[in-house]
């Protein structure tokens, strides 16, 4: 995810598996493009949140590892299996309240 998110989206070992396997398997087509900039944004949160939780892994605090393992999957969760995206949604309030400052 770090890498995808400091690479671009040709880094992104999760997106060549879908281009490259799932996509051709179930012969899903190519869909609509989207911005990318809210996904970026939405990734780095994750890969934050992530670094974290390993960072605590390794002093030990293990819950706050857990929690924010968790929280990263449970969003990930509800992105593909009800298509929000908490992080795209975040970017995009953070635009308006950005626009309405500079307004």
């Amino acid at each position: 995810m770090t890498l995808s998110v400091a690479l671009g989206p040709k880094a992104s070992l999760f997106g060549r598996l879908f281009n490259q396997v799932i996509r051709p398997a179930l012969s899903i087509g190519q869909g609509e493009k989207e911005a990318a900039a809210p996904h970026r944004f939405a990734e780095a949160v994750g890969a934050i949140f992530l670094l974290a939780a390993t960072g605590a892994f390794l002093i030990g605090s293990y819950g706050v590892a857990w929690t924010l393992a968790l929280i990263v999957s449970a969003l990930a969760a509800l992105n593909w299996l009800a298509g929000i995206c908490v992080g795209c949604e975040m970017y995009l309030f953070i635009q308006k309240v950005r626009a309405k400052a500079v307004a």
